[in-house]
């Protein structure tokens, strides 16, 4: 379990997707105003309750304030880099 790096305890329980979130919208709202002492200090209580590591929170955080929700990448088009006559060829030598 990767916990924050400051020697601070990870939480006893288990958050909800949905308490993550909450958390970390108010988080987010608090550091856009905060200094960077303050910012270190919301860091730190955001590493603990939500059990995220360093490098995880900001970007957490970052994306909150921007409003973004992270998610599944959209799957592109497949690019076809041979034509229907090699493709055939391909077939024969395949089977």
């Amino acid at each position: 379990m990767a916990s924050c790096p400051r020697g601070s305890q990870p939480w006893e329980m288990e958050l909800t997707l949905t308490q993550r979130k909450a958390i970390t919208l108010a988080q987010a709202r608090r550091l856009e105003k905060a200094t960077r002492v303050e910012k270190s200090t919301i860091l730190d209580a955001v590493c603990v309750t939500t059990d995220w590591n360093w490098d995880h929170a900001p970007m957490q955080l970052r994306n909150a304030a921007a409003g973004q929700r992270a998610g599944p990448k959209k799957k592109r088009a497949p690019v076809l880099t041979y034509g229907p006559e090699k493709i055939a060829a391909l077939a024969q030598c395949w089977v």
